[in-house]
C-alpha cells in the first residue's frame, strides 16, 4: 500500500475520532444545559414566590401592628373606668 494512502487513512481516522469526541461531548453536555435551564427557571419561580410571600407577610405584619395599637388604646380607655375583681371562693 502506498505511503500517501496510509497517511490519508491515518488523517481520516484522526478526523473521525475528533468528530466522534466532539459529538459525544455535545450529547453529554446537552442534558446538563437543559437541566441547568430547568433549574434556573425553578429558581426564578421560587424567587418570585418568595417575593410575593414577603409582601403578604409585610401586609399581615402591618395589620397586626395596627390591631395591637388599637387593642392597646381600647384597653387604656377601658381601664379608666371601674375595675371589677372576681374571686374564686
Amino acid at each position: 500500500m502506498p505511503s500517501w494512502l496510509r497517511v490519508g487513512i491515518l488523517i481520516a481516522a484522526i478526523a473521525l475520532a475528533g468528530y466522534t469526541a466532539l459529538y459525544a461531548r455535545e450529547i453529554r453536555d446537552r442534558p446538563r444545559n437543559e437541566t441547568a435551564e430547568a433549574a434556573q427557571e425553578l429558581v426564578s419561580h421560587a424567587a418570585l414566590a418568595a417575593a410575593r410571600l414577603d409582601a403578604r407577610i409585610g401586609r399581615a405584619d402591618a395589620g397586626l401592628r395596627v390591631a395591637a395599637e388599637e387593642l392597646a388604646r381600647a384597653r387604656a380607655s377601658s381601664t379608666a373606668g371601674p375595675t371589677i375583681t372576681i374571686s374564686n371562693d
